[in-house]
């Protein structure tokens, strides 16, 4: 198997990581702000609505300045409301669009390494047939004269007894 066969199947892994990257340096981190700015957004609101309920408990409705203070509070409450739910239906979006964007960005940089690992394989397939056929013809070795051949230096090693390793042990001399 040569070198350039397996490049081709290190360019579309090295695309696919560098797509993956971008995705999550660009897309995840944006969502990511997104979602902290509807956060603070949901606090603010919060603590709008914790005001505009202290001051409705402490409301007399005789007294003008009162009325105006409350009417103050529940703009201000709208405001917040009206921020908060503009940026909960941003979230929403992001997050829909980055599903899609990561399911399609997965979908296209996968199908291009299969198919790049198909070929891969194809060639691959090719070469090992290519190999099989050259191989034809040719007489297996016979492996068992080869095995009593390597087999006979080491039937004199033995282990010595008082354990200080391999010891040599002669049949002949017994």
């Amino acid at each position: 198997m040569s070198g350039h066969k397996w490049l081709a199947l290190r360019n579309p892994l090295c695309r696919f990581h560098q797509e993956v990257e971008t995705f999550r340096h660009r897309a995840i981190s944006d969502t990511w702000l997104t979602v902290n700015r509807m956060e603070q957004c949901r606090t603010e609101y919060r603590g709008a609505l914790l005001w505009m309920k202290d001051v409705s408990q402490e409301l007399d409705p005789d007294l003008y300045k009162q009325m105006e203070k409350f009417r103050k509070v529940q703009t201000q409450v709208r405001l917040a409301k009206k921020n908060f739910d503009k940026l909960k239906m941003d979230v929403c979006q992001k997050v829909d669009l980055l599903g899609a964007s990561r399911c399609n960005l997965l979908s296209h940089m996968l199908a291009t390494y299969q198919t790049t690992l198909l070929h891969f394989w194809e060639k691959t397939s090719h070469t090992m047939a290519a190999i099989h056929e050259s191989f034809k013809g040719y007489q297996p070795y016979e492996f068992t004269t080869l095995k009593t051949t390597l087999a006979a230096p080491f039937s004199n090693l033995s282990f010595s007894p008082a354990g200080l390793g391999l010891g040599t042990h002669n049949p002949h001399q017994e």
